[in-house]
């Protein structure tokens, strides 16, 4: 049987969540319904932590234990891994996740090259993604992308090299995701 493995980019998720009225997933059934029909090896949720100022405000608290409480349930889950990167905020500017991409390219490039998993299944929609996917699929896995068509402002939420990159493409629908609410 074909072992394959999730790689989930959780602020590309939220996204899709938002969009779809803020869903609450059970993530271990959506994990394994995407494996349907191979052996989920593992999956690996990657995000940050909030930002969080030298002095918290309320709010910032709040975020941060809330994204620290939720991290912590995936952690439980049978053959979760999850990856944070880090927050970094210049001056006055907008805070920033960094090293999430990164994360995820090495662990799909890792596992594809050591042949632990002849599928990578990705919900995401950075084109940052293409390097990896590209080796991965040099190691002769084959990649399905899950992506959102368009936000809830109508703007398209998936690279087009990306999508042209993977094997096959699903598109993330309300209908499907609400199957896994709690």
């Amino acid at each position: 049987m074909e072992r394959a493995a999730v790689f989930i980019d959780g602020g590309y998720l939220d996204t899709v969540l938002i969009t779809f009225g803020k869903l609450r997933i059970d993530y271990h059934s959506f994990a394994e319904e995407l494996c349907r029909g191979c052996e989920r090896f593992r999956t690996y949720y990657y995000h940050a932590m909030p930002y969080q100022s030298p002095d918290p405000t309320e709010e910032e608290s709040k975020k941060y234990a809330n994204m620290h409480r939720f991290t912590t349930i995936l952690r439980r889950l049978p053959r979760f891994e999850v990856r944070l990167g880090k927050v970094v905020k210049y001056g006055d500017e907008e805070p920033h996740q960094k090293q999430v991409d990164t994360l995820l390219a090495i662990d799909l490039i890792k596992l594809s090259a050591k042949n632990h998993i002849q599928k990578a299944i990705l919900i995401a929609g950075d084109g940052d993604h293409l390097p990896a996917i590209k080796a991965a699929k040099e190691d002769g896995v084959i990649c399905e992308l899950y992506y959102l068509e368009r936000n809830s402002y109508g703007e398209y939420t998936v690279s087009s090299e990306l999508y042209d990159a993977c094997d096959d493409r699903f598109s993330l629908e309300k209908e499907f995701l609400s199957q896994f609410t709690r």
